[in-house]
């Protein structure tokens, strides 16, 4: 890991983005009253009482089992007791004859979104004053694509982010910091691109459907962007937590404060995302061009944030059968067969992991004891933050 006097080749020495001046003295301040810290960066482990015991192995076993069988029953719903109803010779006649060009297409707006994903990845770093070479982020993202193509709700992919980001720099807090700013700033974006497409959404969810999912999404961005400008606001809530879990939301309560006045970044941020999530409906767009779908591509990507939403709920295996029956279920309002609804759906995912798959040699050709050189600005923060408080 480098430090701060080394700077990486080809990157500008002043970035006022990138520049991180800690959390102001008010929020300091504030610390001083929490009932449970962690003392530096060292570690981010919560304090678990002695004689905790391990979740039971059955257990996790069984919430498996449980996916497993949310999965088959989603896919057998829409390929096996639909296509005994109608759909089947539609379906075959349509794969007979998918257009490859909208496929790869597809495969392309897929890599525009994560071009998009890198950029505000860096911002964020930059936000907690770690500089970071194009030549760490594409591949580790890729490589953590790859890894979220088989967990749900892009555990995989922020946890291996995370981990690269931790191992690298030390830096823990920030690490862990980071990764749920872009899960918060994510899900705003992601609540702009669902409000903007409702407008497509009414022949199919009704006018009162579609208030309430805009009503819905304009409270997760209010509450959102509240945390982000006034973090110490939820204090008390935390208080209200299980003692255990207390000091790790404290430590991400003082990390997220050092994105404190950095409007701009967290602006581009938020834009950031709003393209990621919009090229990811146009996977699905794409997907139905593919298939030669006769609806309008603005319902499609209306639709492709109803079904992305489904995936996100760890009911299944990376999504996998919730895909598909609530594509069935949403495209059905427009007469589209079930079987056919679903295998769209399923195109697109598939144009999805042909992209992940990039992030396997990315992987394998990573040497053991890889050096990122990551240049970590007031490396010694966490030590001034937390010397006097106690233990």
């Amino acid at each position: 890991m480098s430090t701060d006097q080394h700077e990486p080749e080809g990157e500008p020495e002043n970035d006022d983005t990138l520049f991180d001046e800690g959390p102001p003295a008010a929020m300091i301040d504030e610390r001083d009253g929490a009932e449970d810290s962690l003392d530096g960066d060292a570690t981010i482990q919560d304090e678990v009482p002695a004689g905790t015991p391990p979740k039971p192995m059955w257990k996790k076993a069984l919430s498996v089992g449980l996916k497993i069988g949310v999965s088959a029953l989603g896919l057998y719903w829409v390929y096996g007791t639909a296509l005994g109803r109608d759909g089947l010779d539609e379906l075959t006649e349509r794969l007979d004859n998918i257009a490859w060009g909208w496929f790869a297409l597809a495969a392309l707006m897929q890599l525009t979104a994560i071009g998009f994903a890198i950029v505000r990845w860096r911002l964020l770093l930059g936000g907690q004053g770690i500089r970071a070479r194009w030549s760490f982020l594409a591949p580790s993202f890729m490589i953590g694509r790859f890894w979220g193509a088989f967990t749900p709700g892009g555990l995989g992919l922020d946890g291996w982010r995370l981990y690269d980001v931790a191992t690298q720099t030390g830096k823990h807090a920030r690490a862990v910091t980071i990764t749920v700013v872009e899960k918060i700033l994510g899900q705003l974006a992601f609540g702009l691109v669902v409000m903007g497409g409702s407008v497509w959404g009414f022949e199919m969810m009704g006018v009162e459907g579609v208030l309430l999912v805009n009503g819905f999404f304009v409270v997760l961005v209010t509450a959102g962007l509240t945390f982000i400008a006034k973090p110490t606001l939820f204090t008390p809530l935390f208080k209200l937590l299980p003692q255990q879990i207390r000091p790790r939301l404290q430590t991400m309560l003082d990390a997220v404060s050092a994105y404190h006045g950095k409007l701009k970044l967290l602006s581009v941020a938020v834009l950031c995302g709003v393209a990621v999530h919009a090229f990811n409906n146009l996977i699905y767009v794409s997907a139905a061009q593919a298939m030669q779908l006769e609806l309008s591509p603005f319902v499609i990507f209306f639709a492709s944030s109803i079904v992305i939403m489904s995936t996100i709920v760890p009911l299944s295996l990376n999504g996998i059968g919730l895909r598909e029956a609530t594509a069935a279920g949403v495209l059905g309002a427009f007469g589209i067969a079930a079987p056919v609804a679903a295998a769209t759906y399923t195109l697109g995912w598939i144009a999805e992991m042909c992209v992940s798959a990039i992030g396997v040699p990315f992987f394998l050709l990573r040497r053991q004891g890889y050096d990122a050189q990551l240049v970590v600005e007031d490396s010694e923060r966490e030590d001034k933050i937390y010397a006097d408080l106690p233990d």
